[in-house]
Parts: C-alpha cells; structure tokens; sequence
C-alpha cells in the first residue's frame, strides 16, 4: 500500500477517534471507500443543509475553494477577515500543527472576537459533535484567531412548514457547546500525537464487528476490512452487539463454534444449532399462525422520503413521507396475483392522492398483510394529518395483520445471517428472488432516488 503525505482534516480526526483503522485507510488508501446511494444522498442533504443556514448571516462571503486550492483558501480566508464590512465567512480555511479544517461558519461577535458554528443536519447533539467542533476551535485559536466562543446549529424537528417560505428562524437551533469544547482542548494534543503515529507507522489491526455502524452512518471501508470473512460470521447473531467483543476475545469466528455453555438468548441458540445443522428451524405452530384463511388477500408496502428541509406544508424536518405504494392481491387460493401500484411524479405533496388512491385499490374485502408495523404507522399519520379520510383509514387499518411477528418467532433459515427483514428472508427461500439484480435494492435508496426524480435538476428522462 502506497504511503501517502500525513495531513489531518476535521473529518480524519474524528475517524481516528473512532477507529486507526479507518483514520490510516482513508489517508493512505481513501480509493478503497465505497460509499452507497443512501451515504450519498446523506452528504447531499448536509451540503443544502449547510447552506440553508448561511441565510441567517446576510452578508456574510462563502469560500469556493477545495482541498486541491488550499494555499488559496488560507490567504482569502485572512483577507476577509481583515474586512470589517464582513459579518461572516462560510467555509473559512484555518491550518495548525498540520491539520486542515474548514469552518462551517465564522462569524463576527459584536463585542469583538470570533464565533465558530457547526453546522448539523441532525435534530439533537450527538456526542460525536463535540470533539468535530473541538478540533476546529483548536486549529482556529492555534493559526492566531480570537475564537471566544463555539456552538452547533442543527434542525429544529418541531418546526412546522407553513407551504410558503421556509422560516430559517424557527428552522434552525443554536446551541452553545463553548464549555465543552474547551474542556476537550485538553485532550487534543495526545490525540493528535496518537494519530501522527497512527499514520506513520502499519495499517493498524482491527477487528470489524457492530461498532463499525456505530460511527457517522455505517463506515465506507467496511467491506474492505470484511473482505473473506465466513459466510456464518459471528457479526451475523442477532443481537450480535452485547456477545460480539466476548466471542472475538474467545478465538471465536463463525456462529456454529460458539461453545454449548457459552451465554445466549433464546433466539441465538436457534440460529447456533440451525448454522451447525444446516436445516431450518420450523415450528410445527407456524403453518397454523400465517394460514390464510379468507380471501381475497393483499400485500401492502409503502415507500417513504424524510426531508430533512420539509418540502410540504404542515410538515416538519424528517417527517415520514409516503410517496408510493404497490399492492399485490390474490382473489383464490392459487390464483396469480394481481399487481397495482401508486407513485407521485409531480414532485407535489402527495398524501391525499396517494391515500385517496389507496383506499380504492383496497376496496375489495380480506386481510391485508405487511411485513413489521411500517405501513400501519404510515396509516396511522395519514388519519390524523387527513381527519376527512381517517373514518375510512382506520376501517383499512383495522384489516392489517403483520406476518414479521409469528415467522420471527417460529422460523429461521441459516442462510439468512441473523437478520429478519424481507431482503435477508426472501433470499434465503427463494435464491432465485434475491434482490442483488435491481438497481434500487431499499427504502433507504428508494427515497433519495426519489427526491433526485422530482428535482428541477433530474432530465426528464430519469
């Protein structure tokens, strides 16, 4: 592996204090990242974000400079701040003991000094926020500013949307972080020491397991560092945290070598001695708990979008949005099913037609299943955000019956790497229905592909 120049940025600092392992990766090796459509659209929606709340600060100069133009961005950086007709600078570049960061927002206290501003896409402050916002006051105050104080802006999730204009006022929480921050400058120099090191040195040693999604959204070298692992990998125990560091300490590997006296739940011995026998687990009890015993029979699946910016009005930051659902319906016992399905392609707030739409579909009598409570928790925010319809809502809500409970509780196949959602089971009974072959493979890519088709932006053709 090519060992590439040692330079710190505010988002390899925090991977090393997560992880050597992915602090060293993404400087030395970054090429091997793979970040999925989900990952994408997650760092798309913090750009907006971002420069949503800039529109707090009028007058305030945006940097359009990259880690390719530094030397550039530090001398426009120095030259707008020597401007006193200039209230703030977004994406202000600072440099100090070789670590590079870009602030989000530097703004101009009227008693004098300097403010740093993080900007967040998130509802709340998370722990991992601090030593982000730290490391910035640390490089700021150490290339000589006069940072007197640091906070976070993130989303206020009771902001209700009004369908006019966006009220960035009432958008937007600030919150000061100051007192913490300035506790965490105690600790920096020994991290940054640590790190140095770190990328000095050989690609540490870490064992992955479920503290890698712990971290920012899931980490993009995951599947470099998982690369030949056994197929019956002891990540893949359900509920594999609370054992994961336990199992590793012991030598243990694959799911099937976890000793007899080693301590599991319930549902981890069943998927153990299904790896060790290769068989399904099948409750005689099963067949009786999903029976059909009427028809005609539907299968209902909603998709959603959660707008961090709500787009609708009435609606708040991450708000549940259903934009599309599909029914399939059987009318006998062996019949070939019968496929109808709704899709919003204006771009338009989409919850009355897609409900108007939906009770139609599923006017005919019989039960209604789904799998988890997604869709009656979809249904349950369409009555109440729709009061004309929810008579008719609830009569449909009352027709659901989710299939994940009785099927968790008396199956598991052990093809299906402890995991119980449709993708995983499907799969493992069917291998000629796996999911690999469709370009949008989850909600989670479902949704972001979505808000990409109803952008201005998106050529017709897509």
């Amino acid at each position: 592996m090519e060992r590439r120049h040692q330079t710190l940025s505010k988002s390899r600092f925090k991977d090393g204090l997560h992880c050597s392992k992915r602090l060293y990766l993404s400087t030395h090796a970054s090429d091997l990242a793979r970040y999925g459509s989900a990952v994408v659209a997650h760092l798309e929606e913090g750009k907006a974000v971002g420069e949503l709340a800039t529109q707090l600060f009028p007058g305030g100069v945006r940097l359009e400079y990259d880690y390719q133009q530094v030397p550039d961005a530090l001398r426009r950086t120095r030259e707008l701040m020597a401007d006193p007709l200039v209230p703030a600078l977004f994406e202000a570049a600072f440099r100090h003991e070789g670590v590079l960061v870009f602030v989000d927002i530097l703004k101009r206290r009227s008693g004098g000094g300097w403010e740093i501003l993080e900007v967040k896409k998130a509802g709340e402050v998370k722990d991992e926020y601090y030593p982000d916002v730290a490391i910035q006051y640390y490089v700021t105050r150490g290339a000589g500013v006069d940072v007197r104080s640091a906070g976070l802006m993130r989303l206020n999730t009771q902001y209700v949307y009004d369908g006019l204009k966006l009220d960035c006022e009432q958008l937007f929480v600030c919150q000061d972080l100051t007192e913490q921050v300035v506790e965490w400058q105690k600790q920096i120099p020994d991290l940054l020491r640590q790190q140095y090191a770190i990328l000095s040195g050989e690609m540490p040693l870490v064992e992955p397991g479920p503290r890698c999604e712990e971290w920012g959204g899931g980490c993009p070298y995951w599947e470099c560092c998982t690369e030949g692992k056994p197929k019956h990998w002891i990540y893949h125990l359900p509920n594999a945290k609370k054992v994961f560091a336990d199992l590793v300490a012991r030598g243990i590997e694959t799911v099937d070598t976890i000793p007899d006296e080693f301590s599991l739940n319930d549902l981890q011995r069943r998927v153990r001695e299904c790896v060790r026998s290769g068989a399904p687990f099948i409750d005689p009890v099963l067949k009786e708990a999903v029976s059909i015993k009427e028809y005609p029979i539907h299968y209902l699946d909603f998709e959603t979008i959660m707008p961090a910016i709500p787009l609708f009005a009435g609606t708040r930051p991450y708000q549940q949005i259903p934009f599309q659902w599909s029914v399939q319906t059987i009318g006998e016992k062996g019949g070939t099913p019968e496929e109808r399905a709704y899709l919003c392609k204006d771009g338009g707030d989409p919850r009355r037609e897609l409900a108007v739409s939906l009770l139609e579909a599923l006017r005919e009598p019989g039960p209604i299943y789904m799998w988890t409570h997604f869709e009656n928790t979809r249904l349950v925010e369409l009555a109440d955000q729709l009061p004309d319809l929810s008579p008719e809502i609830e009569k449909l809500r009352r027709r659901l019956v989710d299939l994940k409970p009785p099927v968790k509780e008396r199956y598991y196949h052990p093809d299906q790497k402890g995991s119980f959602s449709l993708k995983a089971l499907v799969p493992a009974l069917l291998p000629e229905m796996d999911y690999s072959d469709l370009e949008i493979q989850g909600g989670d890519q479902a949704g972001p592909v979505y808000l990409r088709m109803v952008s201005p932006e998106c050529p017709p053709e897509e």
